[in-house]
């Protein structure tokens, strides 16, 4: 999505080489940078830095800075558009259909809705949209609405070391976008979902002909995997996500499921959720899919 959360515009300082995508990932921050050269990217610089988790929660600024600022060290930010993600366990998505009108005017008509999309109170929130297809007079349009808390640590944490962002994305979007840019995920009219699973969560991205139209994350409690309940519950939370958007599409025919996994036990849990769903399945693994931080590259730089 691009620019779903903007901080600000900022105006740039002397020849800008490209976008540098920093992404908050667990206990590390990774960077790439990048540039579009003759209609190709090409990548200037990878790196990462430690961001070992804290003692206790209130350290967590502190450690993000600080890997930030070893980040910081490595490149020139004056040369770069920075961008950088929240985690989709963060944000809700959600999409909508709205009637087919100017950007400007679904703003409009989203500022008077918002409250019905969120619990939260509206000063604690922040969303952004994107217009994805006008179909028939109304227009599908993705939302997704984050804690101000949950953008802002993010962004302090990157202003605090020199990189101020000009953008925030979403990261579950942006691999989803790298994906269907790499082909590696089908493009036909069907039903397909894409998960994208963790230890305790699962993000899923149900899709048609490259269009997302269900972005949702299913998280559990660490003690649900202690009970030898966690396999189950993400695969019957799995299918229900799958029976919801089929119903919303009945004129689709369902498609298959992809799961992105980065470590050996993920690939076998992937592995025994796939064999109690409805449709086929197929995996990727860490090594054939783009890192967070090169997938917001392949979002933003390749679009230049």
């Amino acid at each position: 999505m691009r620019a779903i959360f903007n901080p600000r515009k900022l105006t740039h300082i002397g020849q800008v080489r490209g976008w540098a995508a920093v992404a908050f990932t667990g206990s590390d921050l990774e960077l790439t940078s990048a540039r579009s050269e003759d209609g190709d990217l090409k990548i200037l610089q990878q790196a990462s830095a430690s961001a070992a988790p804290p003692a206790d929660a209130e350290n967590t600024a502190l450690q993000w800075h600080t890997a930030a600022q070893s980040l910081r060290r490595q490149f020139d930010p004056s040369e770069h558009r920075v961008v950088t993600s929240v985690s989709c366990e963060d944000v809700l998505c959600q999409t909508l259909r709205l009637p087919a009108t100017e950007p400007g005017e679904l703003k409009q008509i989203l500022d008077l809705q918002i409250d019905n999309l969120t619990p939260l109170p509206l000063e604690e929130v922040v969303y952004s949209f994107e217009p994805l297809e006008t179909v028939e007079g109304q227009t599908r349009v993705l939302v997704a609405i984050a804690p101000k808390a949950a953008v802002n640590e993010r962004v302090e944490a990157l202003e605090t070391a020199g990189l101020p962002p000009e953008i925030v994305s979403v990261d579950v979007v942006a691999m989803f976008r790298a994906l269907i840019k790499r082909q590696a995920l089908p493009g036909d009219d069907r039903l397909n979902a894409l998960v994208i699973l963790g230890i305790t969560s699962a993000n899923v991205v149900v899709y048609s002909q490259g269009v997302p139209l269900v972005v949702r994350s299913i998280v559990l409690s660490p003690e649900a995997f202690v009970r030898g309940e966690g396999e189950s519950l993400l695969r019957e939370e799995l299918q229900r996500t799958l029976v919801a958007a089929e119903a919303e599409q009945p004129q689709r025919a369902v498609g298959s499921v992809m799961f992105l996994t980065r470590t050996d036990e993920l690939q076998s849990l992937a592995e025994k959720i796939a064999a109690g769903l409805s449709a086929p399945a197929t995996f990727l693994t860490n090594g054939a899919a783009p890192t967070a931080a090169l997938s917001l590259c392949l979002q933003y730089a390749a679009n230049e």
